[in-house]
C-alpha cells in the first residue's frame, strides 16, 4: 500500500485531492490489517454501483447493505447506503460516514437531506450553513438551504 499510496501522491501531488486518496488508502490499510473481507467488499460496492447505473436502486440498495456488512465503517459505503434508505435508518448510515471522513461536504448535504425528511428543518439547516461556510461555492449546498426557508 505504501508503495501505490506514493506513486499516486507523485502524480497527484499532497493538494486536496492527493489529501483525499492518502486518506483513502490509509482507510484500506487499517482495514486489511483489522481483518476486512476486501474482495466481498469490492464485489459488493462495485455491483451496487452497477445497479446505480442501471437504474435498479432496490438492488443496489442490497448490495450496499452486504457491502457496508462486509466493512462496517467504510465510508463511501456508508455514504451511498445512507442516501437510498429513509428516516433515522439513513440518518445512522451517514452519521457513521462523517464520522469515519469529518469534512465531507456532500456527506453533510446528504445528511441535511435525511434531517429534512425526517422534519428537522433547523436540524438541516444547520448542516447546509456548515457546508456553505466550509465549501461557499458548492451549488448542490446553496440549492439545499434554499429548501429549508419558510414562505
Amino acid at each position: 500500500f505504501v508503495i501505490v499510496e506514493n506513486r499516486l501522491l507523485g502524480r497527484l501531488g499532497r493538494g486536496e485531492l492527493g489529501q483525499v486518496v492518502e486518506d483513502r488508502l490509509d482507510q484500506l490499510l487499517v482495514a486489511v490489517e483489522t481483518g476486512f473481507e476486501l474482495v466481498e467488499f469490492v464485489a459488493q460496492f462495485g455491483l451496487a454501483q452497477s445497479y446505480l447505473i442501471a437504474p435498479d436502486n432496490e438492488a443496489a440498495r442490497k448490495a450496499f447493505a452486504a457491502a457496508v456488512q462486509s466493512a462496517p465503517d467504510w465510508p463511501d459505503a456508508l455514504y451511498e447506503l445512507g442516501k437510498l434508505e429513509h428516516g433515522t435508518k439513513a440518518v445512522s448510515l451517514l452519521e457513521r460516514a462523517i464520522a469515519a471522513r469529518p469534512n465531507w461536504p456532500e456527506a453533510r448535504l446528504a445528511l441535511g437531506a435525511a434531517r429534512l425528511e425526517n422534519g428537522e428543518v433547523d436540524a438541516a439547516e444547520t448542516l447546509f450553513r456548515q457546508v456553505l461556510k466550509a465549501s461557499p461555492k458548492l451549488p448542490l449546498a446553496h440549492a439545499r438551504l434554499r429548501t429549508t426557508a419558510t414562505p
